[in-house]
C-alpha cells in the first residue's frame, strides 16, 4: 500500500517536471496545484493509515480479550479497595 502511494507520488512529480519543461504557465500552475494536493493526500495516508476492521473469528477473539481485560481490571480495583478498607478500618 505504502509503496503504491510512493510510486503515485513519484509519477505526479514527474508529470509536474514534464509540464514545467513545456513552459505553459497557466497549465503549470493548475497542474502544480493538483499535484501538491494529491501529494498532501498521499502523505496523509502514509502518516495516518486507516484502522483495520476485524471480521469473523478475529473480531470474536478481540472482543473476548477485551472483556477479560476489563474484568481483571474491575476485580483488581474491587479487591484493592477491600484491602485498603481492612487496613484503614
Amino acid at each position: 500500500m505504502i509503496s503504491a502511494i510512493k510510486i503515485a507520488k513519484a509519477e505526479l512529480e514527474a508529470e509536474l517536471k514534464a509540464a514545467k519543461k513545456a513552459d505553459k504557465t497557466a497549465q503549470i500552475a493548475i497542474l502544480s496545484a493538483e499535484v501538491q494536493n494529491k501529494i498532501e493526500e498521499l502523505e496523509e495516508l502514509i502518516n495516518n493509515p486507516p484502522e483495520p476492521v476485524l471480521e469473523g473469528e478475529d473480531k470474536v477473539v478481540y472482543a473476548g480479550a477485551w472483556k477479560t481485560y476489563n474484568y481483571k481490571i474491575f476485580k483488581y480495583e474491587y479487591h484493592s479497595n477491600q484491602v485498603f478498607s481492612l487496613m484503614l478500618g
